[in-house]
């Protein structure tokens, strides 16, 4: 298990959704989140706000990844869609080597 260390997570958006980062480091998250509110600006019907919170958090897992992830999560987003894709192709192989069989008896 990997050390757990308090970080931030900020999110900007609105009620129904938004983006968010997580940063060690209170002053690079305010920044990711102004330049984001900026970037977001003119596609958001009302303004989006930049909501910061203080969680626990650590890196992911993986040996390769240096991605930040939540203290209850094992791999990152990234990772964990790596894994997802991985599974879906093995059952996809599985699943046609199954066909196959099946055609020849």
């Amino acid at each position: 298990m990997k050390k757990e260390f308090w970080g931030y997570k900020v999110v900007v958006g609105d009620k129904k959704g938004g983006l968010f980062w997580l940063s060690k480091s209170r002053i690079k998250a305010l920044k990711w989140g102004k330049e984001m509110q900026k970037v977001m600006k003119p596609y958001m019907k009302k303004p989006c706000n930049v909501i910061l919170k203080r969680i626990k958090l650590k890196k992911c897992e993986m040996e390769f990844c240096k991605e930040l992830t939540f203290a209850d999560e094992i791999y990152c987003l990234g990772c964990e869609k790596l894994i997802d894709d991985a599974r879906d192709i093995d059952y996809e192989k599985y699943e046609r080597g199954k066909n196959e069989e099946n055609g020849r008896n």
